[in-house]
C-alpha cells in the first residue's frame, strides 16, 4: 500500500522513525487497544450513572492514540463517544459504541495479518 506522506505531518514524522521503532509503536498500540477497549466497554454502561468520568477518559485516550497512529476511522468513532459523554448524552454514546468496537476489530485484524503496512505479524 502506497502512503501519501505529504497528506499528513504526523505520517511524515512517523516515517522518520526507524522501522523497528514503528513496529514497536504498533505493538504497543495493539496492546493498548485490546486493554482499553475492554475497559471502555465496561465503563460506557456505567456512564449512564451521573458523575462518571472513566468512560470519557478512556474514549479520549483511545481517540488520541488512534489519531497519533493515523487510524482516522477509530479516532472519529471514539471522539463521537467522548463528545456524547461530555455533552451528557449517554444514550448517544451507547448507540455509537458499536462503531468503536467495529473499528477496533478492523484495526486489530490488520495489525495481526499484515506486514507490508508496518504492522507486526503474529507468528503463532
Amino acid at each position: 500500500m502506497k502512503i501519501d506522506l505529504a497528506a499528513s505531518p504526523t505520517l511524515r514524522l512517523l516515517n522518520m522513525l526507524p522501522p523497528a521503532t514503528r513496529e514497536q509503536m504498533v505493538v504497543m498500540y495493539r496492546a493498548m487497544l485490546t486493554v482499553q477497549v475492554n475497559e471502555l466497554d465496561a465503563a460506557i454502561h456505567d456512564a449512564l450513572a451521573p458523575g462518571g468520568t472513566r468512560a470519557v477518559d478512556l474514549a479520549h485516550k483511545i481517540a488520541g492514540s488512534a489519531g497519533m497512529m493515523q487510524d482516522q476511522m477509530l479516532c472519529a468513532a471514539a471522539r463521537a463517544v467522548e463528545h456524547a459523554l461530555r455533552e451528557d448524552r449517554p444514550g448517544d454514546a451507547v448507540a455509537a459504541w458499536p462503531d468503536v468496537r467495529r473499528c477496533v476489530n478492523e484495526t486489530l485484524a490488520l495489525c495481526w495479518m499484515t506486514n507490508d503496512s508496518g504492522c507486526a505479524v503474529d507468528d503463532k
